[in-house]
């Protein structure tokens, strides 16, 4: 559904942010600030396996 277009996902996240962030993440949850997030992971070595 939301590569047809029909499932807006991107329109109903409050923001996206990095593992780093989580804790502000959870704080904006609590507060009312934001209520749907995406945690973003990088890749930890050139293939991504650390």
């Amino acid at each position: 559904m939301y590569r047809t277009g029909s499932l807006p996902v991107d329109a109903l996240l409050s923001g996206r942010l990095p593992l780093d962030e989580i804790n502000a993440g959870f704080d904006r949850l609590h507060t009312g600030e934001a209520v749907r997030q995406v945690i973003t992971f990088s890749a930890w070595g050139p293939s991504g396996t650390g």
